[in-house]
């Protein structure tokens, strides 16, 4: 059987081709399910933290299994793949609309007495999210051997990250817009020397 040029150039082009579409198909599949897992994880972060409102801790168990990075991403703004700040978006200025994002705001300036009333919900959900990733963090000491960041170190700022948060939900329901300004501004302080701390 002879094969024509003009039909090997065509055989080479289509696997050039199927190559090329095999290539590409597999980072978009990939980051799909990275999609999928982030969406997993963030559910039980909320599942978890509406437990918690609720004094049952049970579910923190149910976080355990995943990796602290992706639990990270929950505190990113809704826009950028995070849980968000409400229920929906729109409750607040899209630059506000994450756990780090309006936790920073918060701790800039006191909420005025109809904002402390307008968002005492969504904060104390949020207070209730940041205490989840608090305690499953507890679990997710990255090793190391320099003593800046011992375990202790670890379990150090995970404290002042889970009493702030506990503070910060409290100081939501009592609408007392100067603690939730200062139990926020702790919050976001332990997560910055946390963050320079820990990350390389």
């Amino acid at each position: 059987m002879r094969f024509s040029p003009r039909w090997l150039l065509t055989g080479l082009t289509g696997s050039a081709f199927l190559l090329s579409f095999g290539i590409q198909w597999v980072p978009q599949a990939q980051a799909q399910d990275k999609k999928e897992i982030a969406k997993k994880i963030q559910a039980t972060v909320i599942a978890t933290g509406e437990s918690l409102a609720s004094g049952d801790a049970s579910k923190v168990k149910e976080l355990e299994k995943y990796d602290l990075d992706p639990i990270m991403h929950s505190f990113k703004p809704r826009a950028r793949g995070g849980i968000g700040f409400g229920p929906m978006a729109g409750l607040v200025p899209p630059n506000e609309d994450g756990l780090e994002s309006k936790l920073i705001s918060l701790a800039k300036k006191p909420l005025s007495p109809a904002d402390a009333a307008k968002f005492e919900s969504a904060i104390s959900v949020a207070a209730h999210q940041i205490l989840a990733i608090g305690l499953v963090s507890d679990t997710k000491w990255p090793e190391n051997k320099d003593k800046s960041k011992s375990k202790e170190k670890w379990s150090e700022f995970n404290t002042i990250m889970k009493d702030s948060a506990k503070d910060l939900a409290a100081a939501a329901k009592s609408k007392n817009s100067a603690k939730i300004k200062s139990s926020a501004s702790s919050l976001n302080r332990s997560c910055n020397e946390c963050h320079t701390a820990f990350r390389d």
